[in-house]
């Protein structure tokens, strides 16, 4: 039997013997292993390190429906395996599994509600073959259930699939790996040289050499890297060190008045600039090895570019495009809900404009528009006049690109077509998802030995030496970190979470914050929990949701209250923190008095990158919702967070991943936002963020990926520790607990430091009187 479900089953059976049986009749098992009609069962969902309750039933052989109350991270295609149970332990049956086939999410009646159904389909049984008699064999009084975790939930969170891999020659079957894959160790080292280009403005271009060492490279073919908008070289490292395993050496470079290493202001960048870059490498590559096939790989917007590069004077043997846009001003307004161009062409747009996250002048929409880049029609004309062999990847979860666009483009390019690969799991970044990356890159390097005529029997495609990837990676985080003149100070802030309160009204956030509060597990009375970097209040404004809707509870009396700490730098966040939360909390005690629990609040101004102002082991909850990526040492003060949580308590952590794509998640905030204020606030919102993905390109901001984030829980001695994804995928939710025998110091009295705030005249809310 599962490990996961037995444990909760044991806790979980106590629940059970005080629900009405006779209202919730358990599913029966007849003749062939299947279900007969049975009524709602209760349901106990275990995912991603938090546990949802609903209803279970049997709509036909082998098909359930479940509504689970809330919104747990689960989408079509996952594997979900459950178990039904009596009362007691002893009793169960053996563990079931099915495909979820639809995820259907119903709003309640405020932003904070929300109810998921679920259709599961292919209702099999996990033991070998098992038949039951037709005894209508009774499966017990609830069912507990969990989404199965794999090495294929590693980021996106789905079920390993067979996808296809299209291709203009023949189609074949997706797989994991290329023609052949090596687990022993490449051909030799590799190593990186810094090179400086100039290009034909005069402005430099800081690249990278990855090459391997003790091979003559002027029989090596040579890969040009072209990182995408928002980009920079050490985006694709991974990508460079696998063609420098695998006989090519590769040059990656950033480009001119971007972000990155190379010389001019963000602010100044335009396509034509990028495409000026572009040729400048290429022609540099082309005098240094005047004798080796060139292949450009360029991504998102730089292959556009590339592309009309290309058009104009052909340089490669063959162009690889990942994931390139074909119609930037479609692409554009897909992703800002807004067509910028348009506003641009009727004069509507000021002297700057955010493209894409970023914040650019108003010449990048001139210049793509007077230069023939923006649109689907001038990307057509470009084909016509290409000669380079084109190898196309597209994304099957793209929310950047029109796949009637890519149709029509595909057709274009047909006679100049070498490959198609289509990777469906992806979205408009590649390395969102490393493992379905590392697949693509082995693909596209098999793809281009093919085209170079390198015979499969003698070429195996060997992985890069993680140990230099991971050196290498260091070196150049740090000169990022250097190199960094984005200012993110508390100005900054002020700005950000004043525009940052429309979020808390987006599905996807809604459903961040539920999944926090149940990883961190029932809040009961006497408890005191921690919201460290609580900004304006949302997750505290969740919590009062949680707690109304806590059923057949009775009045927690006030000498027991639930105590709630609020720390930020920013006082204005604190200030919409305590307005918003008081006034809920008078809402809920007028309407809901029966049900809802009392709960002391407090606020206090703490930088969290100095030393907590609080004794060791004071709190049994602590969450710190998106914060810790922004602070300079996020493990320094994941080790404080952990000091003072209580023995046997819960921290929930959210943090962005790397290099994250939130065109979806912002296309969702505006497209919901009913008036024209929410809107402006969303694109208000966006532009800050492109001052933070600016700011983590520079190596300001820390955001671990799902390796780090282990270390540093293996660190902590902690136990129950996990990293899920969460928040649309675009982060991860870290949930740990401390040891129960770690230390049997008593609470002590807060000290230190007072609270700003006295939400309630009549209630005692000051700092130092939670304890």
């Amino acid at each position: 039997m599962n490990v996961k479900l037995m444990n909760s089953m044991k806790s979980i059976s106590k629940q059970s013997e005080q629900r009405d049986t006779k209202k919730s009749p358990s599913l029966v098992l007849g003749e062939g292993n299947t279900f007969t009609q049975a009524s709602w069962v209760p349901l106990y969902f275990n995912c991603l390190g938090g546990k949802w309750e609903g209803q279970m039933q049997l709509l036909k052989a082998g098909s359930l429906e479940l509504r689970i109350q809330g919104l747990p991270p689960i989408q079509a295609g996952q594997k979900l395996q459950f178990q039904c149970f009596d009362k007691h332990p002893a009793s169960h049956s053996h563990l079931h599994a099915g495909i979820i086939q639809q995820v259907q999410i119903q709003s309640g009646s405020s932003v904070w509600e929300g109810t998921t159904r679920v259709l599961v389909d292919q209702y099999l049984s996990q033991s070998t073959h098992r038949t039951f008699n037709g005894d209508h064999t009774e499966l017990g009084s609830f069912v507990l259930g969990q989404v199965v975790e794999s090495e294929a939930l590693e980021s996106c969170g789905t079920e390993p699939q067979a996808h296809a891999l299209s291709s203009s020659v023949s189609s074949s079957t997706w797989k994991e790996e290329g023609r052949t894959t090596e687990e022993k160790p490449n051909r030799g080292k590799i190593q990186s040289t810094p090179v400086s280009i100039q290009n034909s403005y005069g402005h430099s271009i800081v690249a990278y050499h990855d090459h391997p060492t003790h091979a003559d490279l002027s029989t090596l073919p040579v890969v040009v890297i072209a990182p995408g908008y928002g980009e920079t070289k050490r985006d694709y490292l991974s990508l460079a060190y696998y063609f420098a395993s695998n006989g090519f050496h590769v040059i990656r470079y950033d480009h001119t008045n971007h972000v990155g290493e190379s010389e001019g202001r963000h602010f100044d960048i335009s396509l034509s600039s990028m495409k000026f870059d572009f040729q400048a490498t290429t022609q540099f590559v082309r005098q240094q090895w005047p004798h080796c096939p060139i292949i450009g790989v360029a991504s998102s917007l730089a292959a556009r570019v590339a592309l009309k590069a290309e058009a104009e004077h052909s340089s490669l043997n063959l162009l690889v495009m990942l994931v390139g846009v074909v119609d930037i001003q479609r692409s554009v307004a897909t992703v800002h809900q807004e067509d910028v161009f348009a506003n641009y062409l009727n004069g509507q747009v000021q002297d700057s404009a955010n493209i894409l996250g970023f914040n650019v002048g108003r010449h990048f929409l001139q210049d793509a528009v007077t230069n023939n880049f923006s649109t689907l029609t001038t990307t057509l004309e470009d084909v016509q006049a290409l000669g380079t062999p084109v190898l196309y990847v597209s994304a099957g979860k793209d929310a950047w690109i029109d796949r009637q666009d890519l149709q029509v483009f595909k057709q274009a390019v047909n006679s100049r077509l070498v490959k198609w690969l289509d990777v469906p799991e992806a979205l408009h970044r590649l390395q969102e998802n490393p493992k379905n990356a590392r697949a693509t890159y082995r693909h596209i390097i098999d793809s281009c030995c093919e085209f170079l005529g390198i015979p499969s029997e003698v070429h195996t495609i060997q992985e890069p030496n993680r140990l230099d990837l991971g050196r290498q990676n260091r070196q150049e985080k740090i000169a990022l970190q250097e190199h960094s003149h984005t200012e993110v100070g508390q100005a900054f802030w002020n700005d950000y979470l004043g525009h940052f309160q429309s979020v808390g009204k987006c599905q996807d956030y809604v459903q961040l914050l539920d999944h926090v509060f149940h990883a961190l597990g029932p809040i009961t009375p006497g408890q005191r929990l921690l919201d460290a970097g609580c900004g304006n209040g949302n997750a505290g404004l969740f919590l009062l949701q949680a707690l109304q809707e806590t059923k057949n509870q009775p009045r927690l009396i006030s000498d027991h209250p639930i105590r709630y700490v609020g720390i930020d730098v920013i006082d204005q966040a604190l200030r919409r923190a305590q307005a918003h939360m008081t006034n809920a909390y008078r809402s809920r005690e007028t309407n809901f008095p029966a049900q809802f629990p009392s709960v002391h609040m407090s606020w206090a101004q703490v930088d969290l990158q100095h030393q907590l102002p609080f004794a060791d082991h004071q709190f049994d909850r602590i969450v710190s919702n998106l914060v810790l990526g922004y602070v300079a040492h996020p493990q320094a003060v994941l080790r404080d967070l952990y000091r003072v949580l209580a023995p046997g308590g819960r921290m929930v952590i959210s943090n962005l991943k790397p290099n994250g794509d939130f065109s979806g998640i912002y296309q969702n905030l505006v497209s919901h936002a009913g008036q024209q204020e929410q809107k402006a606030e969303a694109r208000e919102l966006l532009n800050n963020y492109g001052k933070i993905r600016q700011a983590e390109k520079e190596g300001q901001f820390r955001f671990f990926d799902q390796t780090e984030w282990m270390n540093a829980l293996d660190s902590l001695d902690c136990v129950h520790a996990g990293v899920y994804p969460t928040f649309a995928n675009q982060a991860y939710l870290i949930v740990l607990e401390k040891p129960v025998a770690l230390s049997s110091t008593p609470l002590v009295p807060f000290t230190g430091i007072d609270s700003i705030f006295d939400p309630f005249h009549d209630l005692h809310h000051a700092l130092q009187d939670v304890a």
